[in-house]
């Protein structure tokens, strides 16, 4: 099933639906996306959109990343901002950060990923942030959700991999929606400067960053079924999400 969005301005833009479910039910086509930053939209981007009856948009990013680089407006549709403060996810997305870049290599970063994908899990604005997208998923009658942060992969993947554990899709297919990435990083177009270019270090950093691994989803996944006995249980004492509100949101995704 090709799941994938080919837009001018995006390269991680794609349907969230046609996983196996809860009930044997499959997730619905055309209602929640994933996306890497809407900011380099064309016109003919916009209108496929509008097409898509996308109405509501969540985008994770942080001040800094949206300073000059805001989404373009979708017709139609509310913008909210969401940003669950994840200063290793803001490097990985645009290429800036903090980090000592000559003492970064694969394990330390691996480290870090797995450090940010547990904070969205345990820390207070992280649950805040995530309780936020489910309410807003919950409330759209009408029309469709994405929802995205500058690469797509790392805020936006733990957000996609919690909205479908609890429409009940496996963790195999969890897995793979998250693995995607990968295979859409060979649509990005290479942005940096030819000073950037000449910065080594930044060049080996940027490698390292780029993409997504299974340990770092799990570094998630595991807390939530080892610390609150699974998405469910997590949903309802930590996001105080009602069994309810549950059964709404499988009820509005599921077919």
């Amino acid at each position: 099933m090709n799941r994938y969005i080919d837009l001018d301005g995006t390269y991680n833009f794609r349907d969230m639906g046609g996983y196996l479910g809860h009930d044997n039910k499959k997730v619905r086509m055309s209602k929640l996306y994933r996306a890497d930053s809407l900011s380099k939209l064309s016109n003919k981007d916009i209108k496929r959109l509008v097409e898509l009856d996308i109405n509501i948009i969540v985008d994770y990013r942080s001040e800094e990343e949206r300073y000059n680089n805001e989404d373009v407006i979708i017709p139609g549709s509310k913008h909210y901002v969401l940003d669950p403060i994840a200063n290793i996810a803001v490097f990985a997305g645009s290429g800036k950060g903090d980090l000592a870049l000559e003492n970064l290599d694969e394990e330390l970063v691996s480290k870090f990923f797995q450090e940010e994908n547990a904070k969205f899990v345990e820390s207070e604005r992280g649950q805040a942030v995530y309780r936020k997208l489910i309410d807003l998923a919950l409330a759209n009658q009408e029309g469709a959700l994405v929802h995205h942060c500058s690469a797509g992969k790392d805020r936006t993947g733990y957000g996609a991999a919690l909205i479908l554990l609890l429409l009940g899709v496996s963790e195999v297919d969890v897995y793979h929606d998250y693995l995607m990435t990968n295979e859409n990083l060979l649509n990005k177009p290479m942005a940096l400067t030819d000073l950037d270019k000449e910065d080594q270090a930044l060049m080996d950093a940027i490698k390292l960053f780029e993409g997504v691994k299974p340990e770092y989803l799990s570094s998630a996944i595991n807390i939530i079924n080892d610390k609150y006995a699974g998405p469910i249980n997590y949903a309802i004492n930590q996001l105080d999400l009602s069994e309810s509100d549950i059964e709404q949101l499988r009820k509005m995704y599921l077919i």
